[in-house]
């Protein structure tokens, strides 16, 4: 019996397959992949990330894994002796770095704006965008990533490229300069001294943080559908578009657009939406939370209305509602479904209501997490009728005899 090399990674291609199988020859191995049989106690090297190769696998000398990080293998080599383990830093730079540039010039020249105002057939032209030409970046790593991002960074012209990391040196040539952790903290505080790039940073955080929530949102739909076609054969792309057009906009900030505008019977249907797509036994606590938290930023647009700043819709003019800060943590609302959205929820709730409305939601916060989860939608519907019907004032006590809750 040869000696063999498993190779455990489902995506490569038949070319890829066969020039791993030439250089395992070459040295002595004999290549199998994972998916022609189950070869793990055969195996003296492993390439993939199956831990359950160190127990399987007798005669195993080195298990390489796909990725960059090892922190949670390192334990369990550890306990086998003669094992060598590696990662694959320096395998996936080039095809990382072009995917960082394609975001920031997608963030840069506001093209996720573009595509939110075209698909609502708003047909705005001056949104202020921005060129990496000139611009300060910094890149917190200087490793095989950081290096190859620097590269492709550099042709942009930008006025300086810093990198960062623990030993404050890196290669020479590709960095303008090289700063440790303790410098870059030192030098974050001082921009944080300019209220605009502040402001800034801000809200392409918030930006981030949205993608990845329609991310999570996304993958939630996928489960559900999977659930719900399970002996389906070969599932099409038209088949997932379909099944996603028709949950695709819900979300807690969906939820909030619907309350915002006091639609009672569109903010039922989309709440009971989310809690088929969002298969979590915490989602009746994080409803409230994320309600919590976009009333709250709307209760900050409503005093600085009554403060008299403005609270126009379009770039350009006076949107000081919309950026000035009232409470810590505040973020500057910048895209205009999202400004349009906030305005309505003004016009709808009174500064006393949304002060009584983040009181209720605190209180149903409470009061969530201590219903059993089949219940939770019954007391997530009394929230919302509690909010746009009363504005934040409880009705009458809602008793449930079997479970002795009681919804005051």
């Amino acid at each position: 019996m040869g000696r063999k090399l498993l190779v455990d990674i489902r995506q490569l291609t038949a070319p890829q397959c066969e020039a791993i199988r030439t250089a395992a020859r070459a040295n002595g191995f004999e290549a199998v992949f994972r998916n022609e049989g189950d070869a793990l106690t055969d195996a003296e090297i492993y390439f993939g990330a199956d831990p359950a190769i160190l127990s399987a696998a007798p005669g195993l000398r080195w298990m390489c894994v796909p990725s960059a990080g090892v922190d949670g293998y390192t334990a369990l080599v550890e306990a086998r002796e003669g094992v060598i383990l590696s990662n694959s830093s320096g395998a996936y730079g080039v095809t990382i770095a072009e995917h960082v540039v394609m975001l920031t010039l997608e963030l840069m020249r506001r093209q996720m704006d573009y595509q939110t105002l075209m698909k609502r057939r708003d047909w705005v032209r001056d949104l202020a965008v921005r060129s990496i030409r000139g611009s300060r970046i910094t890149l917190l790593g200087t490793g095989d990533l950081g290096r190859e991002i620097a590269r492709r960074y550099r042709a942009f012209a930008p006025a300086s490229i810093l990198g960062v990391n623990r030993r404050g040196a890196a290669e020479s040539g590709i960095f303008d300069a090289v700063q440790t952790m303790e410098e870059l903290e030192q030098w974050l505080a001082l921009a944080g001294e300019d209220p605009a790039l502040d402001d800034e940073l801000r809200a392409g955080i918030e930006k981030v943080e949205n993608n990845v929530r329609e991310f999570e949102n996304t993958c939630s739909q996928m489960v559900v559908f999977l659930k719900t076609f399970p002996d389906k054969g070969n599932v099409t792309y038209d088949d997932v578009e379909e099944f996603l057009s028709h949950t695709r906009e819900e979300s807690e900030f969906t939820l909030f657009a619907f309350i915002a505008r006091g639609k009672l019977e569109s903010a039922l249907v989309c709440l009971h939406t989310l809690l088929r797509t969002k298969e979590a036994a915490g989602i009746g606590s994080m409803c409230a939370s994320r309600l919590s938290s976009y009333f709250r930023r709307a209760l900050s647009v409503q005093i600085n209305v009554s403060n008299g700043c403005g609270i126009s819709l379009r770039y350009g003019e006076d949107n000081t509602a919309f950026s000035r800060k009232v409470f810590e943590g505040d973020r500057p609302i910048s895209m205009p479904k999202d400004r349009e959205i906030y305005r309505d929820c003004c016009s709808t709730y009174t500064q006393r209501d949304m002060e009584r409305i983040l009181v209720t939601l605190a209180e149903y916060d409470i009061k969530i997490k201590e219903t059993p989860v089949a219940l939770q939608s019954i007391m997530l519907e009394r929230c919302i009728m509690d909010i746009i019907c009363r504005k934040g004032r409880h009705g009458k006590a809602l008793e449930f005899a079997r479970t002795g809750i009681e919804l005051s």
